[in-house]
């Protein structure tokens, strides 16, 4: 009988030598291991080489990913959700038909390898509640990536700005990333023709209660042609640029950033603005009143910019 999908969530693992448990299941595509609570160590996928899919979310003692999952040929998802004792990956991850890894709530996980070639299917990255603290420059080999997360990574202190260069990303977020003081700028390299549009498809973007000091980054006219929402709610910048010339956004958040002193230009097309509890704001627009409809509250506190049919 041919097995292709094996199933033990829920499961006392007892641990074998190396790839003794799984040695005769060559031809098994998708494995379940979810909640093995006795699970330490991640199987030699070496004996699966037709893995598809492996589900370890939950396995909260597991502390070590296998070397096997770095250059695994045939597996395209892979959930390591919740594995709170995570703490080592592989240093360099290429595993050529990856679509979607899920490494979010590894609280003990504080570095992601190395992208060592262009990883052409990775569709879907999370990273959220890790303990990373910074991102690889070499993630702008992620160039399929659509999705990244690295929502409530608090230790995150630097994004690198070759993550300008993924050119198929259409959402990232950053929430609650608190010791993020700067959101890098693109830098120029007139060798690389992608560097002239930075996030081309980026359509969301979240920098929510970070701590960013500043957001010159939005000054670059080249960068974010497609972005449609962008929140910087809870952060610590005095000064919103003109951000007219993003045509294309339709929601923009600065509420209960209380040092916020002024807002620049926002586009017309821009549908809402939220800025409540933003106490220092004294400028907004000139011409913001004739393009939408302006409320505040009775202490002066609330902005909310809402356009209307």
């Amino acid at each position: 009988m041919m097995i292709k999908y094996f199933s033990l969530n829920i499961f006392i693992f007892i641990f074998f030598p190396c790839g003794y448990f799984l040695q005769d299941f060559k031809n098994l595509k998708f494995l379940n291991f979810s909640e093995c609570l006795s699970m330490v160590h991640m199987p030699n996928l070496d004996f699966c080489p037709n893995l598809e899919e492996l589900n370890l979310s939950w396995c909260k003692n597991l502390e070590r990913a296998h070397e096997s999952v770095a250059y695994h040929a045939k597996l395209r998802r892979l959930n390591l959700r919740d594995c709170s004792n995570l703490h080592h990956l592989p240093d360099i991850l290429q595993p050529k038909n990856l679509e979607w890894l899920d490494l979010s709530d590894c609280s003990k996980l504080q570095r992601f390898p190395d992208i060592s070639d262009k990883m052409k299917c990775l569709r879907g990255l999370s990273l959220g509640g890790t303990s990373i603290e910074e991102l690889p420059a070499t993630i702008e080999n992620l160039v399929s990536l659509k999705y990244l997360s690295l929502f409530g990574c608090e230790k995150l202190a630097n994004v690198p700005s070759s993550i300008y260069k993924l050119p198929n990303l259409e959402s990232l977020w950053l929430y609650g990333c608190s010791k993020l003081i700067k959101f890098p700028k693109e830098e120029e390299d007139s060798s690389d023709l992608r560097s002239k549009t930075g996030f081309p498809k980026l359509e969301q973007l979240v920098l929510s209660r970070c701590n960013l000091q500043e957001v010159d980054f939005l000054e670059n006219h080249s960068c974010f042609p497609s972005l449609k929402e962008l929140d910087l709610s809870e952060n610590n910048f005095a000064k919103l640029p003109p951000c007219g010339h993003l045509h294309n956004l339709l929601q923009l958040d600065v509420s209960e950033c209380q040092q916020l002193q002024e807002i620049g230009e926002v586009s017309s097309l821009l549908l809402q603005m939220k800025a409540r509890n933003c106490e220092s704001l004294s400028k907004t627009p000139s011409d913001i009143l004739s393009i939408n409809q302006l409320f505040r509250d009775s202490v002066r506190r609330e902005l909310i910019v809402a356009k209307f049919d």
